[in-house]
């Protein structure tokens, strides 16, 4: 009798092992998030393209007001874009760090700055364009950002190559992308491992830039791709109607140490 009492002992020890066990996967999951590599996704995108030019035929979500009243002028970029009355921003932006200037057409420019706000990895990238004239920044009239270094998503976990293949989609589709001066289309990104980003070649290059910087006492690091040579190679190999990040990270050839 003893040795039933011990065995059913012994069995429900077993059992509530095994369900503790089952209960953490779950927590671990849900707190970890779902590989998003092979999860399957659908998008429009307008393919109108061809190498060296810009995506004008492609939706774009830009908040642009230029041609609504007189921009204002001032004598330092810190000072023209804390002026903010022609862009409809609501995402609430805490504090900033200017990282570069890039040319855009004509006298345009963007001023590219990391942002701490309150989306879901607390930071993210946002491009401002603004004018330049006798050494003087316009107020920004168009602004868009793009989240940083980010790692989970919903319920889906994002390694470097799934978040910059994602990151791209998003820009394709919403118009984020650069366009720079030779009429060439550029990507601009944030990841908060170092040896990852210096490690990175999208298509066989290096990003065009790396900047190390600090918000709210983490160390990130922007980079970006100003001559993305691999729009029309995304294009011809993708099928957006069906398609993973996995198959968009291959397409243009994403590659690091992980």
């Amino acid at each position: 009798m003893k040795d039933i009492v011990k065995l059913f002992k012994i069995l429900l020890i077993a059992i509530g092992l095994f369900f503790a066990f089952f209960i953490g996967m779950i927590i671990f999951v849900i707190i970890r998030g779902t590989d998003v590599s092979n999860v399957t996704s659908s998008i429009s995108i307008n393919k109108t393209i061809v190498t060296n030019s810009t995506l004008d035929n492609i939706e774009s979500e830009e908040y642009t007001n230029e041609d609504s009243k007189e921009l204002v002028y001032y004598d330092t970029v810190e000072e023209a874009i804390s002026n903010k009355d022609m862009l409809d921003i609501s995402l609430e932006i805490h504090d900033y760090v200017i990282l570069k200037q890039v040319p855009a057409e004509g006298d345009e420019i963007y001023v590219i700055c990391a942002v701490a706000n309150d989306c879901t990895s607390g930071q993210g990238i946002s491009r401002y364009k603004l004018k330049q004239k006798s050494g003087k920044y316009s107020q920004p009239f168009e602004y868009l950002g793009i989240e940083g270094s980010m790692k989970k998503f919903a319920t889906y976990r994002y390694d470097l190559d799934d978040y910059i293949s994602q990151t791209i989609i998003w820009e394709l589709v919403n118009g984020i992308y650069i366009k720079n001066e030779d009429d060439g289309i550029g990507f601009f990104f944030s990841w908060d491992n170092k040896e990852e980003v210096y490690d990175l070649t999208i298509n066989s290059k290096k990003p065009t830039d790396i900047i190390e910087y600090e918000l709210n006492g983490k160390t990130y690091y922007y980079f970006d791709f100003l001559d993305a040579d691999f729009v029309q190679q995304l294009f011809d190999n993708v099928n957006f109607g069906s398609y993973t990040l996995q198959q968009v990270s291959d397409a243009i050839e994403i590659k690091y140490k992980k």
